[in-house]
């Protein structure tokens, strides 16, 4: 399936509620997943 921009989702990276322990910190980051957002807004949002 080919990329399409519209298409793209998913959650900021270090959302409490999904509760992953990353052991490093990114430490480069794309303007877009810097703005994704939590997992309680896209939950709220429907």
């Amino acid at each position: 399936t080919p990329y399409h921009p519209d298409h793209a989702a998913g959650v900021r990276w270090n959302d409490p509620h999904v509760g992953i322990p990353w052991p490093l910190k990114p430490t480069v980051m794309s303007k877009a997943d810097q703005t994704l957002p939590m997992l309680r807004e896209l939950v709220a949002a429907r």
